[in-house]
């Protein structure tokens, strides 16, 4: 998705990155402990808990990239791909 950027969005390109990655962190980091707390009082097997929500789950990291992307592109900003 960078190469499609290109050089003159490619800092912006990042910039978005880095803000919508540390914004999903901390949605992460904020409803995991909750849903924590939610399957335990509701005795829910552990075989049906989404991974994404468990402790050892790594963070997600390409849904911060392709929505960085789709923000450029919807801005306009990522020339030859009008949407």
């Amino acid at each position: 998705m960078a190469l499609f950027a290109g050089k003159a969005t490619f800092p912006e390109f990042l910039m978005m990155v880095a803000l919508l990655g540390g914004l999903l962190c901390l949605v992460l980091l904020a409803a995991r402990p909750i849903a924590a707390y939610v399957f335990a009082r509701l005795n829910t097997p552990s075989s049906i808990i989404p991974r994404i929500l468990t402790a050892e789950a790594p963070i997600p990291y390409g849904v911060a990239i392709g929505s960085a992307f789709l923000v450029l592109m919807w801005t306009g900003k990522i020339d030859g791909i009008p949407l």
